[in-house]
Parts: structure tokens; sequence; C-alpha cells
């Protein structure tokens, strides 16, 4: 378990940041803790935000999905993928900029698609805008 914590931050060490993914600020090792250091973020996730508050508005979705999608973007340029996309996972450092956290972020593509469960969608999770029936935002967990 730990070696596989460190095969990670290794991972993550390499790639670089960008606007809409949770910044890396460091790894500890101490005799009886891992730590990983990171930006924090205020705004809680957007499944905090859907239950307190109820449904995102059409604009407010498109706009955090164009942000996830350009941190997307940029790790798929670099050949990683996230892995593991939830809305708990998708973060508001404020009420218009939103990020998706780093942990999860560095499995290559080439890990995710020789493993098994890779495109298991049996655990789905959606996003609705409060106007509409039709999930615009799909997550898998």
């Amino acid at each position: 378990m730990v070696d596989a914590f460190k095969a990670e931050i290794r991972k993550i060490e390499v790639l670089g940041p960008h606007p809409n993914i949770v910044e890396y600020l460091g790894f500890e090792e101490t005799p009886t803790s891992l730590n990983i250091f990171v930006e924090y973020v205020p705004g809680g996730s957007i499944e905090d935000h859907v239950r307190k508050y109820g449904n995102y508005e059409v604009s407010l979705v498109r706009n955090v999905i164009a942000q996830i999608l350009q941190g997307l973007q940029h790790r798929h340029s670099q050949g990683f993928i996230h892995g593991n996309l939830t809305p708990k996972k998708i973060l508001a450092m404020s009420s218009s900029v939103y990020k998706i956290s780093t942990l999860c972020l560095s499995c290559s593509v080439e890990e995710t698609l020789s493993s098994t469960n890779a495109l298991d969608d049996t655990s789905t999770t959606y996003v609705q805008a409060s106007s509409s029936t039709t999930p615009l935002f799909r997550a898998f967990d």
C-alpha cells in the first residue's frame, strides 16, 4: 500500500499545474505517516452544494463542465486520466472557479485500460440542471 501511494505521488509530481486542477504542493514521509500537501480549496464540492442548495441552474452547469473539461483535456494531453471523477471530486475555489481534485489524476491511459473494471458503467453519478430531467453531467464512481 505504501509503495503504491509513493508511485502515485511520483506520477503527480511530474504533471504541471492547471487552473482547473487542485495544485499538488508536496509530499512528506515520517516514521509514522505519509502526507500529501495540496492547494486549499475553500468552497467545498459540487456534491455538497447540490445537497445543500439544490440543483444548479443550466448556465452554472455549463460553466462547471467547461472548466472541468479544460482540466481533463490538459491531463489527457499528458497521457493521464482521472480514473474516478465524481461530483465529490469537483471542488469550488470560488463561485466561478472549479477544480478537479488531484488525487486519482495520475492513472495512465495504459494502466486504466488494462484494468478489468476500467469501463464498468454500473455505478454512475448524475448532476442535473434544475430545469432539465436529462442528465447534463455524468461522472463515473
